[in-house]
């Protein structure tokens, strides 16, 4: 049997920045807000008509925050949802 070694490199720095992602900084705030907004949504089991309606979107963009497709929405509009909730 053949044994492989695999490394695993702990990445303690901006993930956006090491890939030169232009305004790392304000891609990062929206991927977390996504997140948050994904998880706050699940930790409540809202149904997602509720949560849509509750945040002032439609479910097709509720589902698009939820499946990281945020290229559409702003810092602020992310932002604006999480506290929303």
């Amino acid at each position: 049997m053949h044994n492989d070694e695999q490394t695993v490199r702990v990445v303690t720095d901006d993930l956006f920045e090491i890939l030169e992602i232009p305004n790392a900084a304000d891609e990062q705030a929206r991927v977390d807000g996504a997140s948050a907004i994904t998880r706050e949504i699940r930790r409540r089991k809202l149904a997602p008509a509720d949560a849509a309606k509750r945040l002032g979107i439609s479910q097709a963009q509720l589902s698009a925050i939820m499946n990281a497709q945020i290229d559409d929405f702003s810092r602020e509009q992310l932002d604006g949802m999480l506290k929303a909730l």
